[in-house]
C-alpha cells in the first residue's frame, strides 16, 4: 500500500521543519497539518486513503514531533514559509491544505500569504482568522491559561488532559497522547506569535473552502463553525456525529470520505 512514509527535512532561517511524504509525487498535492501538541501522526487513519489519489505531506509544526526547538526564535507564525519551500522542494505547483485546529490556522494563513499555492483548505475544528472572532479568542485565553498552570506542575497531568478534551473515543485519546511525548514546556515558546496570523481587519483569499467540526466539540467551536457557514452559505460545511475536536481521529471513515468527496 502507499500509505509508507519518506521523512524529509527542509532547513530556513537555520530552523530543521521535518515532514514526510506519502503517495505518488505526480499526484495532486494534499498537506496536511496536525492540531497543537501532536504530530504528523495524528493522521495516521488518514494517510492510505489519501495517498491512494494524492501526494500528502505532512509536516511537524516547530516546537512538535521532530521539530524540535534549537537556539533560534523561529516560531509557528513562520510555517507558511516552510510549506511554500517544501511545495518547491517537491516540484509541486499548488496544494490542497487540511488543518486540524491550530493547523486550521495556519492553513488558512499559508492560503492568505501565498494564495497561488494553495488550490483549496479544509478546516477542521477551526474557526475563520479573518474578522471579529473575539469571543473565541477570550474562551481561547482562558483554555491556554489552565493548560500553563498545569504545565507549571506536571506536564504528563497537561498531557492527559489535553488528549482527553481534544478526542472524543478513548481510543484517540491514547493515540493522541502518545503523539504529544515530543511536545515540552521549551516548545511552548515557539507558540508566542500566533496573534500574527490573525487578520481581523482583512477578507479571506477565495479558495475553496470545507469546515468540518465535531459533534462533540466544544460548544465555542461549533458555534464558531456554524457562524462562519451562514456567513458564507456556499462553503462546504458538515457536523460530523460520533467525533470530538480532532474528528479525523474519532470518525476517520466518514471524514475520509467527506475530504475526498470535497476534493474532487
Amino acid at each position: 500500500m502507499s500509505n509508507e512514509l519518506t521523512a524529509k527535512t527542509i532547513s530556513l532561517h537555520d530552523f530543521d521543519l521535518h515532514y514526510s511524504t506519502a503517495g505518488n509525487i505526480n499526484n495532486p498535492a494534499l498537506i496536511l497539518i496536525h492540531p497543537a501538541f501532536g504530530d504528523h501522526q495524528c493522521f495516521v487513519q488518514q494517510i492510505d486513503s489519501f495517498s491512494q489519489k494524492y501526494y500528502v505531506i505532512l509536516i511537524d509544526l516547530p516546537g512538535h514531533g521532530r521539530s524540535q526547538p534549537n537556539n533560534t526564535l523561529i516560531g509557528i507564525e513562520h510555517t507558511p514559509e516552510y510549506l511554500a519551500a517544501i511545495l518547491q522542494n517537491e516540484n509541486q505547483a499548488q496544494a490542497h491544505v487540511l488543518g486540524v485546529s491550530l493547523g486550521s490556522l495556519i492553513a488558512q494563513e499559508f492560503a492568505y500569504r501565498y494564495p497561488h499555492l494553495v488550490a483549496s483548505v479544509t478546516v477542521v475544528g477551526g474557526y475563520s482568522i479573518f474578522g471579529d472572532q473575539r469571543a473565541v479568542l477570550r474562551a481561547q485565553r482562558k483554555e491556554m491559561f489552565k493548560w500553563m498552570f498545569m504545565v507549571l506542575f506536571s506536564i504528563e497531568r497537561f498531557r492527559r488532559y489535553v488528549a482527553r478534551i481534544s478526542v472524543f473515543y478513548p481510543a484517540g485519546q491514547e493515540l493522541f497522547y502518545q503523539r504529544m511525548q515530543y511536545f515540552s514546556r521549551s516548545s511552548f515558546r515557539l507558540m508566542s506569535k500566533l496573534n500574527q496570523i490573525m487578520h481581523p481587519n482583512e477578507a479571506a483569499s477565495k479558495q475553496q473552502l470545507l469546515i468540518l467540526v465535531g459533534e462533540h466539540d466544544q460548544p465555542i467551536a461549533l458555534q464558531a463553525a456554524r457562524e462562519w457557514q451562514q456567513q458564507q452559505p456556499t462553503i462546504g460545511y458538515h457536523v460530523l456525529p460520533n467525533a470530538g475536536h480532532c474528528a479525523n481521529m474519532d470518525n476517520p471513515t466518514l471524514f475520509n470520505q467527506l475530504v475526498l468527496d470535497f476534493l474532487l
